[in-house]
C-alpha cells in the first residue's frame, strides 16, 4: 500500500466519501493515507494537497553542523502490534490496572513539535532597548525518515516525546542515515526480498518469487514497499548491524548454490 500525505490547505473542514467511506481532515490537518484514496480525495477537494512520502528520506536541519545527532521517525512499523498495553492507576481501586491503546508505533505518522525562538535584543528608533519576538518554528521529522538535528535540538525533541503519556512515546529516537548501498524502489523484488532476509532472518517476507508472479501489478508494488518499510526499520535503528554490498553476493551465493536456478540469472541477479 503505497503512502502519501495529505494536506488541508484551507480553513474549513474537507470531507471526501472513498468506496462509500467518509474521510475528513480537519482546516490545516496532514494526514498519511493510501495514495489511491489521497488521489480521490484530492479530485473531490482542490484545496487539499498531496506531498509523497519518501521511505528512507535523509535529511538535515538548516542550521546543523558539528556536534549534531541524528533522529528517526519510527512510526509506522508494520512489525509493531497494533495495541500496547499500558499499567494505569485506578484510583477507586488504589491499584495499577492494566489498559489497551493504539500503538503510536503502528500508524506511519509525521512527527511536529514546535519550537519557542525566544526573544531577542533590538535598538529602537529612539535610540532604547527593545525586544524582538523571533516567532515559533516547526520542526517535522516525515515517517521512514531521519533528519540531522543541531544536539540541543534533538535533545529536547526528545525529551518532549519521552515526557508524552506512557501510551504514547517512542515516536521517534535516535538514528543514522540511509547507507550508500540499500534497496529503494528500483530494486527488483526479490532482491529486496533476500536483503531483508539477510538482516533480519525472523522476519515475515512476505510472497515467495512463485506467489509474488501471480499478484495483480499494485499488489506487487505493495508488496515490494512493505518490504521497503521494514528494511527502514532495520537501518534506522543505531543497534542493528548492516551488511554491505560484498556480503550480500556472498549471501546471495550461498543461498542460491543448490537451487535449480540458473547461473547466468544468479550473476544477473550479483551485477546489480
Amino acid at each position: 500500500m503505497s503512502l502519501v500525505n495529505i494536506r488541508n490547505t484551507s480553513g474549513h473542514e474537507q470531507v471526501a466519501l472513498v468506496d462509500g467511506r467518509q474521510h475528513v481532515l480537519a482546516p490545516g490537518a496532514e494526514r498519511l493515507i493510501e495514495e489511491r484514496v489521497a488521489q480521490e480525495f484530492v479530485a473531490q477537494n482542490p484545496l487539499v494537497e498531496i506531498i509523497k512520502v519518501e521511505i528512507g528520506e535523509t535529511s538535515s536541519y538548516a542550521a546543523a553542523q558539528g556536534d549534531d545527532l541524528w533522529i528517526a521517525n519510527f512510526t509506522g512499523d508494520p512489525s509493531e502490534p497494533d495495541e500496547v498495553t499500558v499499567w494505569i492507576r485506578d484510583k477507586q481501586a488504589h491499584m495499577d490496572v492494566p489498559k489497551q491503546f493504539p500503538n503510536p508505533k503502528k500508524t506511519p505518522r509525521f512527527v511536529t513539535e514546535t519550537l519557542d525562538r525566544g526573544m531577542k535584543e533590538v535598538r529602537a528608533g529612539d535610540g532604547g532597548i527593545d525586544a524582538l519576538n523571533l516567532g515559533q518554528e516547526h520542526i517535522t521529522i516525515p515517517p521512514y525518515s531521519v533528519k540531522r538535528l543541531p544536539k540541543h535540538i534533538a535533545s529536547w525533541m526528545l525529551t518532549r516525546d519521552g515526557n508524552s503519556e506512557r501510551h504514547n512515546t517512542g515516536k521517534i529516537g535516535h538514528g543514522r542515515p540511509k547507507p550508500t548501498y540499500w534497496p529503494d524502489a528500483q530494486w527488483d523484488f526479490q532482491d529486496v526480498r533476500d536483503f531483508l532476509e539477510m538482516h533480519a532472518p525472523n522476519a515475515d517476507l512476505g510472497p515467495t518469487a512463485a506467489e509474488y508472479k501471480k499478484l495483480e501489478d499494485v499488489e506487487k508494488d505493495n508488496a515490494k514497499e512493505l518490504l521497503l518499510r521494514k528494511l527502514f526499520f532495520v537501518f534506522a535503528r543505531p543497534g542493528r548491524n548492516l551488511f554491505n554490498r560484498e556480503q550480500f553476493n556472498d549471501f546471495l551465493k550461498n543461498k542460491y548454490k543448490k537451487s535449480s536456478a540458473k547461473k547466468e540469472d544468479l550473476e544477473k541477479l550479483l551485477d546489480k
